[in-house]
């Protein structure tokens, strides 16, 4: 009995440590294969995070330079000014920064454009030269279609708006009446959707909201100023009532929350009271 017994006890503690070293190997490969698995999805979300991080950096540069430019312009460094906004105007057009919820690609040249275009502005309406406003309706033309070719978001319904609005002040400063007000009321298809501006969350929110306040503040004072003849088209074109008030306020509130426009908003309550 002995003899025959330990040659199968032999044999199946053989037969248990071959089971034994095959679910091993099998362990080992299905650890592997979920490694190779995981190892992917962990460099995806890496990369993500710190595309995220360059994003809000390259914002964060943006904001600055336009901030620079502004204060050199509010400061007489005119050339200075110009040179900033240029600057910006060159650059790539794939600039990165988000919204609420997703990082994106934004095109910055517009919003520059529109900075280098409030050069041209204000020496236009220091000086009242005719060549000199007939430079910021170029300009503002310009600015318009650089805004045209970023993505549908937010700020570039603002961008859009504000050059639209603007190339129809200055088109009525220089005596071009019947283009000034075809371009302020064709303003209104940017202008009515920056209600919604006003309250945009995530990154370049102050750029939105600012300048949907100092643009919808002086949509509404300059439509309060039309005769009333002209404000009843006004009115049914867009819905607008005379509401100076509002518009004003909206420019108290653009200064007083010292948003990137905040210089521009005093200097429209400035003009609007000398």
């Amino acid at each position: 009995v002995t003899n025959t017994f330990i040659p199968c006890l032999k044999e199946s503690t053989f037969c248990l440590e071959s089971v034994m070293q095959s679910v091993r190997r099998l362990a080992e490969r299905l650890s592997a294969t979920s490694g190779s698995e995981d190892t992917p999805a962990s460099e995806q979300a890496s990369a993500n995070e710190q595309w995220e991080t360059d994003a809000l950096k390259r914002w964060e540069e943006i904001t600055s330079r336009m901030h620079c430019g502004i204060s050199q312009l509010f400061t007489n460094q005119f050339a200075e000014a110009e040179a900033t906004f240029a600057a910006g105007m060159a650059d790539p057009p794939g600039a990165i920064y988000g919204d609420a919820n997703q990082l994106g690609e934004r095109d910055p040249r517009g919003a520059f454009a529109l900075m280098f275009a409030f050069v041209a502005v204000l020496r236009g309406i220091a000086s009242l030269s005719n060549d000199q406003l007939e430079e910021c309706i170029q300009r503002l033309g310009a600015a318009e279609a650089l805004a045209a070719e970023d993505i549908d978001w937010a700020g570039r319904k603002v961008v859009c708006g504000v050059c639209c609005l603007l190339s129809g002040l200055c088109q009525c400063m220089n005596m071009q009446l019947v283009k000034g007000i075809w371009n302020i009321l064709r303003s209104w298809n940017w202008i009515r959707h920056m209600p919604h501006a006003l309250d945009f969350v995530g990154v370049g929110h102050e750029l939105v909201r600012s300048s949907a306040l100092l643009t919808l503040g002086v949509f509404r004072v300059l439509v309060a100023l039309l005769p009333p003849s002209m404000m009843q088209a006004v009115s049914w074109a867009t819905g607008f009532e005379r509401d100076a008030a509002s518009g004003l306020e909206m420019l108290r509130t653009c200064h007083q929350e010292g948003g990137i426009q905040a210089p521009f908003a005093a200097l429209a309550l400035l003009l609007y009271t000398a």
